[in-house]
């Protein structure tokens, strides 16, 4: 294992040690090369992946800096993105941009599996943190499986939870892509993000235990707040 990395491993022990906050800073690199005894070089190269990894920050002229926590997803399994949420803060919103009720079209065939003319609810949602908004989620859900969906409030508490309480419905499998792209004009705004930025695009279905599919949803993730594991 290269040093840099195990220097990187090393700063993570740091911060948990000293109990460092959201936004405090960091010992300055001089006083971490001294702490580790090598070079400036090797510890702006372990400042570096802790950048890359979304742990720390940077401002010019002044030092490095705790990032904002990070919701850890392993996209194998299935679990509300509103209880993982609240695992970074009480304040966490949900604001309902739109809910629609179509006939899947030949533009869905391929991901819903589901014949033409078969009636959908989209739900397209926007998850906020502290005031930040963090990701941006549309679910494709079979009107047949959840009829009256729209008659339930899908800004407040889990989408899952209803599934699973009101449909009787256990959700047993997900099959899910990550990707890393450039978000559409759509997502910019309610992100607030600029056009040059690139964000984790996660897309998917989830099956009851018949294999029956319930959900196929697409989300669009600042990668600042979110990380992956497998």
């Amino acid at each position: 294992m290269n040093l840099d990395f195990v220097l990187a491993n090393e700063i993570k022990y740091i911060i948990k040690e000293k109990q460092l906050k959201e936004g405090e800073c960091l010992p300055s690199e001089r006083e971490l090369c001294a702490i580790f005894n090598v070079q400036r070089l090797t510890i702006r190269s372990a400042l570096h992946l802790l950048e890359e990894e979304g742990m720390i920050y940077t401002k010019p002229k002044s030092g490095y800096y705790v990032n904002k926590p990070r919701v850890i997803i392993n996209a194998k399994n299935i679990a509300s993105l509103t209880n993982e949420l609240f695992s970074l803060s009480n304040n966490v919103l949900t604001k309902l941009i739109s809910f629609e009720k179509i006939e899947v079209g030949k533009h869905f065939i391929a991901c819903l599996k589901l014949l033409i003319g078969t009636p959908i609810y989209i739900v397209k949602r926007l998850r906020i943190v502290d005031d930040d908004p963090v990701c941006v989620n549309i679910s494709y859900i079979p009107v047949a499986k959840c009829p009256d969906l729209d008659k339930y409030d899908l800004e407040k508490g889990s989408l899952y939870k209803i599934i699973n309480d009101e449909y009787h419905i256990q959700l047993k499998k997900s099959e899910q892509i990550v990707d890393v792209v450039y978000a559409d004009k759509t997502i910019l705004p309610l992100l607030k993000i600029q056009s040059h930025e690139k964000i984790i695009y996660q897309h998917g279905s989830v099956f009851d235990n018949n294999d029956n599919l319930i959900e196929y949803s697409e989300s669009y993730m600042k990668p600042n707040r979110f990380m992956y594991k497998s």
